[in-house]
This record gives structure tokens, sequence and C-alpha cells, in this order.
């Protein structure tokens, strides 16, 4: 009777760490179509639109901290395909 109990505990352990492994092997995988976005364009700074909205002052919370707040627009159209 104990004999049973330990069976299917390992039976069922095993089938718990399959799925993970399984899981784990399909997530890691690295994507083999080609992104919809592209990088070159998004890391050029040559498409960024900037604009201050509010330029350097202290916080009014902390009295200490340097803060300047600004927009960053920019325009990343998806590749043709």
């Amino acid at each position: 009777m104990k004999y049973k109990i330990l069976n299917q505990l390992a039976a069922l352990s095993y089938c718990v760490i399959s799925a993970a492994w399984l899981t784990t092997s399909t997530l890691a995988a690295p994507a083999t179509v080609d992104s919809l976005f592209s990088t070159e364009e998004i890391l050029d700074e040559s498409t960024l639109e900037t604009k201050i909205l509010q330029d350097w002052h202290v916080d009014t919370v902390t009295s200490t901290t340097r803060q300047k707040l600004i927009e960053i627009k920019g325009d990343w159209r998806l590749k043709h395909a």
C-alpha cells in the first residue's frame, strides 16, 4: 500500500517537472520572426521631438531634489512588409 502512494507521488512529480521544463524551454527560445519595428530608427536620436514643459526647479515636497519635466515624442512606424 505505501509503495502505491509513493509511485503516485513520483508520477505526479514527474508530470509537474516535465511541464515546467517544457514551458521554460519554449519561453527561452529566441523569436524567429522579424521585429515589427526598426531598432535602428528607434535608436536614432534625430527621429525624436523634445519639448521642455518645466525647466529645472526644486521640487516642492522635499525641497532637496532638482527636476525638469520634458516631453519626448518619436515617430516609429511599422516596417513595410
